[in-house]
């Protein structure tokens, strides 16, 4: 090894391979790699969008991400009152209640869109405008397995 010494401790130069006998780097690695989307289980009455259907997946720092868009069965409009759209299992709750404020793109200018998540699992969302869809994209909170397993 064409090491050098720096206070005493060899370190490796440009061409040297740092390895660590117990694969820390590795394990390291594969904790920051995120678990695979999961379905978030739909409420009565509302369906996932064909080609963003609402899901969840943990990362290695124990957060949560959410994506996805629901709709209502048969369709129409979301309106001011809040309703239930789903249920995360546990794993993958919020350690409280947290909410969400998004664009709806509803109109010329836009409209506000209010998604909470909640401790129990549950996924309600509201809109400021009649809207037809409402969006979890980017949703991303501390929970998974290292707070309520």
């Amino acid at each position: 090894m064409g090491s050098q010494t720096a206070s005493a401790l060899p370190y490796p130069t440009g061409t040297d391979r740092v390895m660590d006998g117990d694969n820390a780097i590795q394990a390291l690695a594969e904790n920051l790699t995120p678990s695979v989307w999961t379905n978030i289980p739909l409420a009565s009455g509302i369906v996932g969008m064909a080609s963003r259907m609402p899901a969840w997946r943990t990362h290695g720092d124990g957060t949560v991400e959410l994506r996805g868009g629901f709709q209502l069965q048969g369709g129409g409009n979301f309106t001011t009152s809040t309703v239930d759209l789903g249920t995360l299992p546990v794993g993958a709750r919020p350690q409280g209640q947290d909410a969400y404020i998004y664009s709806t793109g509803a109109g010329s200018a836009g409209a506000a869109g209010r998604i909470v998540c909640n401790d129990d699992g549950r996924v309600q969302g509201a809109v400021s405008v009649a809207n037809s869809t409402m969006y979890i994209n980017g949703i991303r909170f501390p929970g998974g397995p290292h707070y309520r397993a």
